[in-house]
C-alpha cells in the first residue's frame, strides 16, 4: 500500500484520478475506501459528517490500496 496526505486545494477526485486514472466511479469508489478516515477528521474539526465526501483537510493521510 501507499500513502498520500492530503494538501490545500485537494479534492477526492483529483486524488483518485492521480492513482487510479479517470475511470468514472473512480472517485465513488476511492470515498467509499476511504471513508473511515474522511468521517473521523470531519468529526476531528467540528462537522458532524463529511458531506460524503465534501470535507477533506490537509494533512490527512490515505492509505492507497
Amino acid at each position: 500500500s501507499r500513502s498520500y496526505t492530503v494538501v490545500s486545494g485537494d479534492n477526492l477526485w483529483a486524488i483518485a484520478r492521480k492513482f487510479y486514472g479517470g475511470v468514472a466511479l473512480t472517485g465513488k469508489r476511492f470515498t467509499m475506501l476511504t471513508r473511515t478516515v474522511i468521517e473521523s477528521t470531519a468529526r476531528k474539526y467540528g462537522k458532524a459528517n463529511s458531506n460524503n465526501g465534501w470535507w477533506i483537510y490537509p494533512g490527512t493521510v490515505f492509505t492507497i490500496p
